[in-house]
């Protein structure tokens, strides 16, 4: 429960903007980062990779999953776009290749429908922080 309320938090950091940057003191499990229609570029989330590379840094036996999704209605590259975006955002704050683990799901994961209202959910990035296997 504890992580949906964080996974929650952080989409709604990832849409109003955050004022600041914290590392949290336990490890969280997954951030999301939203895209305009057919986009894949990254505006006023800085603040979330910014999160997610200080999280990384303080728990170095971590890798990051990143998985892009695309609505049906956007180009078919967009997914991959997307993920390459946060790829090169989270390598520029200094996150090592070696930590990322990258996928694309289409659009098979859909969230929302254009029916309902919510398909500008089905564009985005979803990022699990993956914690190695206990030994």
């Amino acid at each position: 429960m504890k992580a949906l309320k964080w996974m929650a938090a952080l989409a709604l950091c990832a849409v109003a903007g955050c004022a600041s940057v914290r590392v949290p003191d336990v490890l969280p499990s997954a951030y999301m980062v939203f895209f305009e229609d057919g986009s894949a570029t990254i505006d006023d989330q800085t603040d979330v990779l910014t999160e997610v590379s200080l999280v990384l840094a303080k728990f170095p036996e971590t890798k990051l999953q990143i998985t892009g999704h695309r609505s049906k209605s956007e180009p078919k590259d967009t997914d991959e776009r997307r993920v390459e975006a946060v790829v090169a955002q989270l390598e520029a704050l200094k996150v090592g290749s070696d930590r990322l683990v990258m996928l694309t799901a289409e659009d098979t994961a859909p969230v929302g429908s254009a029916k309902d209202g919510l398909d500008g959910g089905n564009r985005r990035v979803e990022m699990y922080i993956v914690q190695p296997p206990a030994k």
